[in-house]
């Protein structure tokens, strides 16, 4: 089962609003009383390849850049 959930240690749905309150800036007490989030395994997987995606994009980019450069500079033998 995929999920991006976020957890607390003990496997319960970690709660986000008593950490950051309503305006969305943490409450470092309310982070020492709740603990630090645990992801899930489908969620770390989504973000390891969202960023491998997106830096073989950059360096598909760059390599062609690269072959451009490189052609217009070529030595006539």
């Amino acid at each position: 089962m995929l999920s991006t959930s976020i957890f607390s240690s003990n496997g319960s749905v970690y709660h986000q609003s008593v950490v950051f309150g309503d305006h969305f800036q943490l409450h470092r007490t309310a982070l020492e009383e709740v603990g630090l989030p645990v992801l899930t395994g489908s969620n770390v997987w989504y973000r390891l390849s969202a960023n491998l995606a997106v830096s073989d994009s950059f360096r598909s980019i760059r390599k062609k850049n690269k072959i451009k450069m490189f052609s217009r500079y070529r030595l006539v033998a």
